[in-house]
């Protein structure tokens, strides 16, 4: 049976995820930072410790803010074992970074670091990933 890991399914993109792989063929695990997610007990086997969680997938979803994301990768670096990464950035990345406003020029340059630390980390573990750019994402 495939697995999917999935970090941020208390927010309202990773449990319409959560919701969307449960009716298929997939065992889902999600990582629990707080007790937020008891609502998927049966639906998902759920981890508090990260490490655990890195090791324990092959392929891997963070809807959780990139540079968040980011310093988790690097925190836990040896114990990630996934091959496989699918995350969220954001269109903010390019359309803000020539912005005249340096606030939203600083908030550009956050995702497009982000991104760049991650696609490096996962170069050099060999994990395919895909980063996505959504923009405004409103309830589920």
């Amino acid at each position: 049976m495939k697995t999917i890991g999935i970090i941020g399914a208390s927010s309202n993109v990773g449990s319409a995820l959560v919701k969307k792989f449960y009716s298929k063929e997939i065992q889902i695990k999600l990582f629990q930072n707080k007790n937020s997610l008891n609502n998927f007990k049966d639906k998902a086997i759920i981890y508090n410790n990260l490490s655990f969680f890195f090791e324990d997938n092959d392929e891997l979803i963070s809807v959780i803010p990139i540079w968040i994301f980011r310093d988790l990768l690097i925190k836990n670096k040896s114990k990630i074992k996934f091959k496989k990464l699918l995350l969220l950035s954001s269109t903010s990345a390019s359309t803000k970074i020539n912005s005249e406003d340096i606030w939203e020029k600083n908030y550009a340059k956050k995702f497009l670091i982000a991104e760049e630390e991650i696609k490096k980390l996962c170069l050099e573990l060999n994990i395919t990933y895909t980063i996505l750019r959504p923009s405004m994402i409103w309830g589920n």
